[in-house]
C-alpha cells in the first residue's frame, strides 16, 4: 500500500474538461453556468491509497525471467471514479425510495440534484438520504452524517420560516414533511419522538398559512396526501385525536381524487380507526358500545375486501407436496401484483385484528358475558385466524427465495439459474428493492403473532420467520421483534404493544 500523490476533489465534468471547480455545496458553478449536472465531489483520501499486491508480484515474476517489467496500471484507466458519501447517498435514495418504494414521495424528483434547490431542501434531502443508506447498510458513517446534515437542516428551515415570503413556499413545506421523514426512519426506540409531531404540526401550519386554493396540481395534492397520512399513523400510534383540519384537507382533496380509489376508501378507514381508538383512550367509553362500534368498523373494512377491483386482486398458488417448504404456512401462496398491494391489504387484514382484538379485551372484562358477547367473541376469533393466514400467505412471494420469490433474485452470470433446485441453499444476494419487499411483511406478522387468537401453529411459524428474515437478508430489525418475543415468552417484560414495534420499524418512514 503506497501513496500514489494527491488527486482533485473537483466534479467529473471539470475533470474531463481540466477546469477549475469552486467546490460549491449544491452544484459547482461551472456546472451551473453549462446546464449540467454535477456529479458531486470525491472522497480525496480513499483515492490516494491503492493496492499494489499485483503490481509487486508482477516485478517479481519479471525479475525472475529476466524481463524488464512493465506497470500493470499503463493497461487499464479506470473509468469512473467513487463518489462522494452524499451523491451515494442520494441515488439510492431517489433510485429505491422515491421511484420504487414510496412513490407519494415523487413529489421530490424535480429536487434531484436541481441546482436551484433552496439550501434547507437540499440538507433536508441529504439528510433523509443519507438516514435511508444507513437503514439499508447499517452504516453508522452514514448516519452520523446525517444527523450532522438534519442539524443544519433544522437551523436553515428555521432562518426560511421567519420570513413570510419564504414560509409560504412549497419547498419550505416539502422540507418539514423530509425532517418528519429523517425523524421516523432514525428513531430506533419503542417509543414516539416528540420532534416527530412537532414537524408534523409545523407542516399543517404551513398549509394553512398557504391555503387550500394552492394546493391543485398532482405534484402538490400529492404533499397533501403525505401529510394526511403522517398524521393519520402519527395519531393512531399515540392513541391521540386527529386535528379537525385534516378533514377539511381531505374534503378539499377529493375534489381532484378517484374517491372509489382502495387506496383512498382504507384512508378514510384509518381515519375513522384513529377517531375510535382515540375516543376509547380518552373518554370512559362503556365496553358494550365499544364492542358495537369495533364490530360496525370491522365490517366495513371486511366489506372494502369484498369491493377489491380485479386490478387488485392476488393469485393463489397451490403446491406439491415435494415443493414443501419452511417459508409457506400451509399449502399454498398468494402473489400480489406489487408490493404496494401487499402492503395496503395487509394495513387492512392487521387493522381487522387490531378491532377484534379490542373486542376480545373489553368482552373479556364484562363480569358477565351475555350471549350478544359470547356472539361478537367468537366471530373476532373467526376473523383473527382468516386475516392471519392471508397476512402469511403473502410472505412466501417475498422471502421464498428458492420457489415463490425466486424471480427477485438479481440475474447475473454467477447467480444461480431460476430453474436451479434448491437456489435458497446456494449463496445469492438481494437487490435493495427485494430487501424492501421483506421489510414491509414485518408489521403485520408481529400484528399477527402478538394477537390472542392467533393460531398456535400459525404462532410458531412466525416467529421462525422472524429468525429466517433477520438471519437470511440481514434485517436487524427483525432480529429485534424476535428478542423482543423470546422476552416475553421468558416472562421478562411486559407485552409490546403493536405500534411501540411500529415505531421501531420506522414507522411512517416505511409506509409505502
Amino acid at each position: 500500500m503506497v501513496f500514489c500523490g494527491r488527486p482533485s476533489k473537483a466534479c467529473q465534468r471539470c475533470r474531463e474538461r481540466k477546469l477549475r471547480c469552486d467546490l460549491r455545496k449544491s452544484s459547482c458553478s461551472s456546472c451551473i453556468r453549462a446546464g449540467a449536472q454535477c456529479t458531486g465531489y470525491r472522497d480525496t483520501l480513499s483515492l490516494r491509497i491503492h493496492d499494489q499486491t499485483q503490481s509487486v508480484r508482477d516485478k517479481a515474476v519479471s525479475k525472475r525471467l529476466g524481463h524488464p517489467y512493465q506497470h500493470s496500471m499503463t493497461f487499464s484507466v479506470p473509468k469512473s471514479y467513487p463518489y462522494s458519501l452524499e451523491v451515494q447517498a442520494r441515488d439510492l435514495f431517489f433510485a429505491y425510495y422515491i421511484t420504487d418504494f414510496s412513490k407519494t414521495w415523487d413529489f421530490l424528483t424535480p429536487f434531484y440534484y436541481a441546482a436551484n434547490t433552496p439550501s434547507y431542501l437540499t440538507l433536508s434531502i441529504d439528510a433523509v438520504s443519507l438516514a435511508f443508506l444507513s437503514h439499508q447498510l447499517y452504516s453508522s458513517s452514514a448516519l452520523s452524517l446525517s444527523r450532522q446534515k438534519y442539524i443544519s437542516a433544522l437551523r436553515q428551515t428555521q432562518l426560511a420560516l421567519e420570513n413570510p415570503a419564504t414560509a409560504k413556499k412549497e419547498t419550505t413545506l416539502d422540507a418539514s414533511l423530509l425532517l418528519d421523514l429523517f425523524e421516523n426512519m432514525t428513531n430506533s426506540g419503542l417509543k414516539p419522538c416528540e420532534t416527530n409531531r412537532a414537524h408534523v404540526n409545523g407542516a399543517l401550519t404551513l398549509v394553512k398559512l398557504r391555503g387550500l386554493y394552492a394546493f391543485r396540481n398532482s405534484a402538490s395534492l400529492r404533499v397533501l396526501m403525505r401529510l394526511i397520512i403522517n398524521f393519520i399513523i402519527t395519531c393512531v400510534s399515540a392513541r391521540s385525536p386527529l386535528p379537525p383540519e385534516i378533514s377539511t384537507i381531505r374534503a378539499h382533496a377529493a375534489k381532484f381524487m378517484d374517491v372509489q380509489d382502495p387506496k383512498w376508501r382504507l384512508s378514510g378507514l384509518m381515519i375513522d380507526y384513529t377517531s375510535l381508538v382515540s375516543e376509547m383512550n380518552t373518554t370512559a367509553l362503556e365496553d358494550e358500545e365499544s364492542v358495537r362500534r369495533c364490530i360496525e368498523l370491522e365490517k366495513k373494512y371486511e366489506q372494502l375486501a369484498l369491493d377489491m377491483p380485479p386490478s387488485w386482486m392476488y393469485k393463489r398458488t397451490f403446491i406439491k407436496e415435494r415443493e414443501k417448504s419452511e417459508r409457506i404456512l400451509q399449502g399454498y401462496y398468494d402473489v400480489y401484483p406489487n408490493r404496494t398491494l401487499t402492503q395496503t391489504w395487509n394495513v387492512l387484514r392487521l387493522t381487522r385484528i387490531l378491532l377484534c382484538e379490542e373486542v376480545l379485551e373489553r368482552c373479556r372484562n364484562q363480569a358477565e358475558a351475555d350471549e350478544e358477547c359470547l356472539s361478537a367473541s367468537k366471530r373476532a376469533h373467526q376473523v383473527v385466524e382468516v386475516m392471519v393466514k392471508e397476512i402469511c400467505a403473502s410472505v412466501p412471494q417475498m422471502t421464498d427465495c428458492g420457489c415463490a420469490a425466486r424471480h427477485k433474485l438479481p440475474k447475473s452470470p454467477s447467480s444461480p439459474s431460476s430453474s436451479s433446485p434448491n437456489v435458497s441453499k446456494i449463496l445469492h444476494w438481494h437487490t435493495p428493492s427485494h430487501n424492501l419487499d421483506v421489510y414491509i411483511l414485518l408489521f403485520s406478522l408481529y400484528v399477527s403473532v402478538s394477537s390472542r387468537a392467533c393460531p398456535s401453529f400459525a404462532q410458531d411459524w412466525v416467529k421462525q420467520q422472524f429468525k429466517y428474515i433477520a438471519k437470511h437478508f440481514g434485517i436487524k430489525e427483525a432480529g429485534l421483534i424476535d428478542e423482543i418475543l423470546r422476552r416475553e415468552e421468558r416472562k421478562e417484560e411486559l407485552r409490546t404493544g403493536p405500534w411501540e414495534v411500529y415505531q421501531l420499524l420506522g414507522s411512517v418512514a416505511f409506509a409505502a
